[in-house]
């Protein structure tokens, strides 16, 4: 019976083949689909795992493959992150509820751990594995950011699945996984262009959702763009080829922004924030009554609250009631009726002190550095993904507490488990 449920619940089952294609394609739309891929992955990679004898398990501890050596990182990364909050939380009476994000990454680290024992030496997951699952998740992205970004055309951004500077952070690593999967890992031209017109789709998404935080996967997308283009002269590949991919791109997402009139919400947001930061630095109250004048307001008070308590912070609750106090002293209705600081790097440490930004800084620095690790060892897909991830956490952490938000969290774990996921076995000599 055990042995009839392994070979149905694998990853190219085409059960769970679908499943994984719909959760995916769901996920900006439903922030249950979203769960619901996090759960299957994480039951697929225990399933997967645990059909290995106890025998290849020994083995491919003994001699591990690249996969396995990030995975382990990435595990005891999870486990740093956690115990360093664990340990900040000692002097307070916090909410475990509220380190959701931390359990749902160290969750996905757990079974990936577990997948990558049970890959074997230099073995795949299952025969034909990148091309089927890896595939199908991604034609499930593409069409995920198509339906994210008619969305929130059509319903506007307070109408979303969820907050929306979380959704539109989640929906830009989408549009990153879609990038770099065109670049990197398709096979056919079919392949690229469907990605890069669902990663595309992707930036509209975002840009149209006016979330600030998440602006930058278009400087991400450039980067990237000209660095593919350079290493593709430098390979002696078609410079006309390059430059048309590059030119069409642009002119897709130009067309689509000019012909439909979509970039008048982005530019209005811009502006906005342009006039709200020159009212605060005349009437810091008055301009806490607006988004951005909010978020500089209660950043400056952050700061010699954080001086003053810098070993262990204030707790959630004493958070709370200094965000609460700053707006009573600002007059600012909006400030009190904030329960963070819109700043995950202020709030760490308002809460508790280096032991919490030391916790969120594990995954910068350890992702950051796996990421380093995978481009020295030509993995260029599963290298640049981790550190679009990483470029788009650390600048949308500037302006959100996004780890506030299960949707997020839940993108994140995903997005790199699936990254991780894909590295290739390493190849001999």
């Amino acid at each position: 019976m055990i042995h009839r449920l392994t070979k149905l619940a694998r990853f190219d089952a085409p059960g769970c083949l679908f499943i994984l294609a719909l959760a995916s394609a769901a996920s900006t739309v439903s922030s249950k689909s979203a769960g619901l891929l996090w759960l299957v992955l994480i039951f697929l990679c225990f399933t997967a795992g645990f059909a290995r004898p106890p025998r290849s398990l020994k083995g491919t501890f003994q001699k591990q493959t690249p996969a396995s050596l990030v995975i382990s990182v990435f595990l005891v990364l999870a486990i740093l992150a956690l115990l360093l909050r664990a340990v900040g939380m000692l002097p307070w009476d916090d909410l475990w509820e509220e380190r959701h994000a931390e359990g749902r990454i160290l969750l996905m680290a757990l079974a990936l751990a577990v997948w990558g024992a049970g890959r074997g030496d230099d073995e795949a997951m299952h025969p034909n594995a990148e091309s089927v699952h890896l595939n199908g998740v991604t034609h499930g992205f593409a069409l995920a950011c198509l339906l994210a970004w008619l969305q929130v055309w059509a319903v506007g951004r307070v109408n979303l699945t969820t907050h929306p500077i979380a959704w539109a952070v989640g929906v830009s690593l989408l549009s990153i996984w879609l990038l770099h999967s065109a670049l990197w890992r398709a096979q056919w031209a079919w392949q690229k262009w469907l990605w890069l017109l669902g990663g595309v789709c992707g930036i509209l998404a975002v840009l149209t959702s006016q979330s600030r935080g998440a602006f930058g996967v278009l400087a991400w997308w450039a980067v990237m763009v000209i660095h593919w283009m350079w290493r593709g002269h430098s390979a002696g590949l078609s410079t006309a080829r390059t430059w048309t991919t590059l030119g069409l791109v642009t002119l897709t997402l130009l067309v689509s922004l000019y012909a439909t009139g979509l970039w008048q919400r982005p530019a209005a947001v811009l502006v906005q924030a342009v006039t709200e930061y020159q009212i605060s630095q005349t009437n810091p109250e008055a301009a806490s009554e607006t988004s951005l004048g909010a978020r500089l307001y209660m950043w400056e008070r952050a700061l010699p609250a954080i001086q003053a308590e810098p070993l262990w912070g204030y707790g959630q609750e004493g958070r709370r009631a200094l965000i609460l106090q700053w707006g009573q002293e600002a007059d600012s209705a909006l400030v009190q009726s904030l329960g963070h600081v819109h700043n995950q790097y202020l709030h760490d440490m308002l809460d508790n002190g280096i032991w919490g930004l030391a916790s969120g800084l594990t995954y910068l620095f350890g992702l950051g550095g796996l990421a380093v690790w995978l481009l020295c060892r030509q993995q260029p897909f599963a290298g640049w993904t981790l550190a679009g991830v990483v470029f788009m956490h650390a600048s949308a952490s500037l302006s959100n507490v996004n780890f506030a938000h299960n949707y997020y969290a839940t993108m994140i774990s995903v997005v790199v488990g699936l990254t991780l996921m894909s590295i290739r076995p390493s190849r001999p000599g």
